[in-house]
């Protein structure tokens, strides 16, 4: 299969294996993250990742750990461990293997489809209120909550 390439929010993902090619067994999404465009802290409710560290450095929040991550490294989150990480230098490669498939379902839903020749430099990055609640809403649908203006939503 041809891997999809999405604007997700600060990064851009690339479903490299989906969920309906593994009977939901398993997925994995490849990111490139840029320093500034990170997660928030959140929870999958459902399912395991494994998180590799293809390029660059990232400092993990994981539970009431915090570590550092380079290339090389893989990081487990349990489902149901509160997780998120920031990217230390401008960009970092990461890539997501979930079990049982699904996160990348989310990451299409999110997402914007990638236009054909497009570049890094035109991924949109700031966020509104409105991407903010979109992310929300999107995320109850896969079982994950986000941890936003201090409370979990």
């Amino acid at each position: 299969m041809k891997n999809k390439e999405y604007f997700f929010r600060g990064s851009k993902a690339f479903t490299l294996i989906e969920g309906k090619e593994t009977e939901g067994r398993v997925a994995l999404v490849q990111h490139i993250e840029k320093r500034g465009g990170e997660p928030p802290l959140h929870i999958h409710h459902e399912h395991d990742e494994v998180i590799e560290v293809q390029e660059g450095e990232l400092t993990f929040f994981l539970g009431e750990d915090q570590f550092d991550a380079v290339a090389g490294n893989c990081v487990f989150v349990p489902k149901g461990t509160p997780h998120r990480f920031e990217v230390k230098n401008q960009e970092a490669k990461i890539l997501v293997t979930s079990v049982p498939a699904g996160y990348d379902s989310f990451v299409q839903e999110v997402g914007t489809l990638v236009p054909s020749g497009s570049d890094q430099s035109s991924m949109p990055t700031e966020e509104d209120e409105e991407d903010i609640e979109r992310l929300i809403k999107i995320g109850k649908k896969y079982n994950m909550s986000f941890f936003i203006d201090g409370e979990w939503k």
